[in-house]
């Protein structure tokens, strides 16, 4: 039998321990019931894993890599080209930032399991 209310608890819960805690008494028992809820565990703890394995990897941008950025921006169509592997480069920059911040988050996650 699903409750949403519980549900939406047990979601508070798992979040906070990162669903790695099991959770106390009438929710541990909503958490045996709801395949909903045990989904949410489920993911929980498999982003848990995927943000410890990004705790070593590291991402160091090439020296230049704002000075050609904005050269490329000013120059005319001969840079066509080399803004789409500036644009690339960027998106790495910003898929690491994003990942740092992952790991910011799954350390929070951890910090507040403990």
């Amino acid at each position: 039998m699903r409750s949403d209310s519980a549900c939406r608890r047990l979601s508070e819960v798992l979040t906070a321990t990162g669903g790695v805690e099991p959770p106390p008494g009438d929710d541990l028992d909503h958490l045996r019931q709801c395949l909903r809820c045990q989904a949410t565990a489920v993911r929980l703890r498999r982003l848990g894993r995927a943000l410890e394995s990004l705790e070593d990897e590291r991402y160091e941008p090439p020296p230049d890599l704002l000075p050609d950025t904005l050269r490329l921006l000013r120059s005319g169509e001969q840079a066509r080209r080399r803004r789409a592997r500036a644009r690339a480069e960027l998106a790495a920059l910003a898929a690491a930032g994003a990942a740092a911040g992952a790991l910011v988050l799954g350390r929070r996650l951890r910090h507040v399991a403990s």
